[in-house]
Formats: structure tokens, C-alpha cells, sequence
């Protein structure tokens, strides 16, 4: 028998096959629908982390390079954003805008000069002139110290010559000479024209020599640079300063980071005082209680203020200390989102001439297992007992109403009639279909076997 040119042994398995997918899905579907087991949810945000240690001051040497690798450690780990204390309170974001701004305006003049638009890269060199001279704070702390700003001046210097003032491009290329004390002529960096008066600006600046410069700071202690190097800390007398204009930066911890310009004019002595202001809300006595809370099992009010100040998410704090040629670091992981140690006492115990063979998998293991993204992780859920009740009760009054054996009967009936079918259908010639006499619309074929 066919019904719209399908046989019903085809209708049959097709019903089957629909059945056995739909089945399938549902299968599959609660499956996904069940709870898995907990695990921390990636988190977009990086927590900002900072690192505070305790090391006692007669060995500060010693353990420099051992915390300058664990620094190191914690910048290169993508899955934090580590932050050192002074940048933070400088909030440097500023004065890198202003060094980003000033290289795009010496990367403009240097095509307005090939255009031989000499008017307009000098507006733009000096612009990147003024701008580095005020973020000079910032290139202290980058690897490149004063190579943009030699840039800047050299190129100011170039665009002032082929203005035709020579008396301002000899002022510029003095700045430049202190700055880059071994910088001579060359094609690469001077037009030809340039030769002679950069020889004479050299030969001047050889052989006025040398002056010295007493540097004092209040409070005293600060490290002082010359020209983004450092030379050592207040009060201090630097030796053998060249002649010219020469930057002088003091920095100390808790103060805001100060620099100065002086003319040194040998042979003559040099005496300058910088006067350091104090952060607002100094962190300072935060920080030092910080310490004396550190080991217990919840972050105190000094460590949550710390943070807070800060704006830090997670405080790694360490107490170290040298014994013959070994470092002994015990660190200390606390997250004040979740108001908790999370990791600790973990030490570290590696050489002070060779830290990083140990530091660095030792930091890399000390955030494993930490949800970062500081939410914590949800046990699994037990099953909810009242919705079973709500089920147990919704069937009890299902089997009370009137309709209940009307639609039993419905199903037993429907349940009834697809087992005769699938018996007649089953049982039938396999040659055959069976088709009643007189019927118009349905024909027989052979089946195929």
C-alpha cells in the first residue's frame, strides 16, 4: 500500500528514524542543560598587582638584584598588570601622552624639512623641545634615557641652520652636547653645511672642561640623576659636569619625582638645593603598617588602605634577607577584593649573583589556582527540593481533575493503535502490499525488497 507514492513499511521507518533524532536531541540537550563541575570565569580585566618588601637596610645591595628579578617576573606575566608604587602616584599616563605627542611632531618636521618647509618643522621641533623637557620624568624611567630629546635638539638645530641663524642653531647644538657628550659630525646626522660650526661647537666643548656640582635635596636621601643617569643620592657632590645647560632629577619614595635645569659654567662651582613636595595622602604609614600585618589570614586596615590608595587589586608583600651568598624571600599573595590571603607563606630561596634561575618559575607558580578576576568559585548546586514537591503536588491534583481519565484514555488509545499498526505492518507480505477491493486511490506495487 502507498499513500503519496511512499509505502507504508517507508512512512513506518521514517516515523522511526524522526522519533530516534528527536529522542536524540532531547538526550543531548538535557546533558548540556546538566551543571558542571565550578571553574573560575576568564577574566578580561587584569588585576593590578603591587609588590611591597621588607628587607633590612644594610643589605639592600645585596638583594638588589634578587627583588629587581622579582619585579621583572611579575611585569612579564600577561595574566597581571603590574604597576611599581612610585609610577603609580606620579600617575604617569600624562607625561607618556605628552612623549608620544612630541615624537609625531618630530616625525612631521622631519618631512616638512624634506619639503624644505624649514619655518614649519621649527615650530614643530621646538614644540617637541618644550613637550620632552616637561615629561623629562618620564624619560628617566625609560630604557632610551634622553635619546628622543638629543633627537629633537638635533634636528632643531639643523632646521635653525638652514633658516639661516646660525647663532640659535649653536645655542641648540651646546643643549644637544650635554645631552650626548660623544655625538661628532657625520653625513648620517649633519647636512654637509653643518661640518664646520659642529667642529667648533666640539673643540668649545672639550676644551672648557669640567666643573663640579653640590646637590642638596630636603629631605635629604633622594637618588639624584644627572642627564637621566644616576649618580648616587643627596647630599652628593658630582664631579666632572660638562659645560651647559644639564638636567637634575631627584627622586624619593613618598615625594614627587623633581627636576631641575642648571647653566654649569667651568670652572665655577655649582651649588643647587631641590626641595621634594609630599604626595597627598602619603602612603607612606600605610605602607609601613602594611608590613607588621603581614601573615595574617585576612588583610587588615593598612593593607586595605594600601590598596585602596593605590588603587590595586592584589598586594604581593615580601620580607627578605640575605644569608652568605643566599637570598631569603617569604612572600605573601592577598586579594582585598576578597578580603583574604590567598597564597602564603611561599619562600623563595635564590642565589643573590644569579636570582633568575629560581625567581622566575617561582612567581609563575605563585598565582596558580588564584581566581584572579576575584570572584569566587560557587559550589555545585543541589537539587532544589521544593520544585519536586511543586511536581509531586501539580500531579496529585492532575490525577483529582476531570480530565485526567478522558486524556489516559486518549493516550493508552493512541499508544494502543500504533502497536496494531506496526504489527500489520510488520506481519504483511513481504511481496505485497494489501489492498482492498474497490479502493480507487490507493494502488499496489511490488515492494522493492
Amino acid at each position: 500500500m502507498r499513500i503519496l507514492g511512499l509505502t507504508m513499511k517507508r512512512i513506518t521507518g521514517l516515523l522511526i528514524f524522526a522519533g530516534s533524532l528527536l529522542m536524540g536531541a532531547i538526550v543531548a540537550t538535557s546533558a548540556q542543560a546538566q551543571p558542571s563541575a565550578p571553574t573560575a570565569a576568564p577574566s578580561a580585566k587584569r588585576p593590578t598587582v603591587i609588590f611591597h618588601v621588607d628587607v633590612p637596610t644594610a643589605q639592600m645591595k645585596v638583594l638588589k638584584r634578587t627583588l629587581s628579578s622579582i619585579r621583572r617576573a611579575l611585569k612579564k606575566d600577561k595574566r597581571l598588570r603590574y604597576r611599581p608604587i612610585q609610577s603609580i602616584l606620579e600617575k604617569p599616563k600624562g607625561s607618556l601622552k605628552r612623549l608620544m605627542k612630541a615624537d609625531a611632531l618630530v616625525a612631521a618636521g622631519k618631512k616638512d624639512l624634506t619639503s624644505l618647509e624649514v619655518g614649519s618643522a621649527i615650530k614643530k621641533f621646538k614644540k617637541a623641545v618644550r613637550l620632552m623637557q616637561v615629561s623629562f620624568v618620564a624619560l628617566v624611567r625609560i630604557r632610551q634615557k634622553t635619546a628622543p630629546l638629543a633627537r629633537a635638539l638635533r634636528n632643531l638645530a639643523i632646521a635653525y641652520f638652514l633658516d639661516g641663524k646660525a647663532a640659535k642653531a649653536k645655542m641648540t647644538l651646546e643643549k644637544l652636547l650635554v645631552l650626548s657628550p660623544k655625538i661628532r659630525y657625520k653625513s648620517t646626522l649633519f647636512p654637509r653645511q653643518m661640518a664646520q660650526i659642529v667642529d667648533d661647537e666640539r673643540l668649545m666643548f672639550d676644551e672648557f672642561g669640567t666643573a663640579n656640582v653640590v646637590v642638596n635635596t630636603e629631605p635629604p636621601g633622594a637618588r639624584v640623576y644627572l642627564n637621566a643617569r644616576r649618580v648616587g643620592r643627596s647630599p652628593i657632590t658630582i664631579k666632572n659636569v660638562r659645560r651647559g645647560f644639564n638636567y637634575i632629577t631627584a627622586r624619593l619614595p613618598g615625594y614627587r619625582t623633581t627636576t631641575i635645569g642648571e647653566d654649569v659654567d667651568p670652572p665655577k662651582l655649582v651649588r643647587t638645593q631641590i626641595k621634594l613636595m609630599q604626595f597627598k595622602r602619603d602612603p607612606l604609614p600605610l605602607m609601613a603598617g602594611a608590613l607588621l600585618e603581614m601573615g595574617k589570614s585576612t588583610p587588615g586596615p593598612n593593607i586595605s588602605g594600601m590598596a585602596g590608595r593605590l588603587k590595586a587589586d592584589i598586594i604581593v608583600l615580601a620580607r627578605a634577607r640575605a644569608e652568605h651568598d643566599q637570598a631569603i624571600v617569604t612572600l605573601y599573595v592577598y586579594d582585598v577584593r576578597l578580603k583574604k590571603l590567598m597564597k602564603g607563606p611561599v619562600t623563595v630561596k635564590p642565589s643573590t649573583d644569579f636570582p633568575k634561575e629560581k625567581v622566575n618559575p617561582a612567581m609563575r607558580r605563585l598565582f596558580d589556582g588564584i581566581p584572579l578576576d576575584g570572584v569566587k568559585l560557587k559550589p555545585k548546586k543541589k537539587p532544589d527540593k521544593k520544585l519536586w514537591k511543586k511536581v509531586n503536588l501539580s500531579w496529585a491534583n492532575f490525577r483529582k481533575s476531570k480530565a485526567f481519565w478522558p486524556v489516559l484514555g486518549g493516550v493508552a488509545g493512541a499508544i494502543v493503535a500504533g502497536v496494531v499498526v506496526g504489527l500489520v505492518v510488520g506481519l504483511s507480505d513481504k511481496g505485497y502490499s494489501y489492498v482492498p477491493r474497490g479502493s480507487r486511490h490507493i494502488l499496489a506495487y511490488p515492494l522493492a525488497r
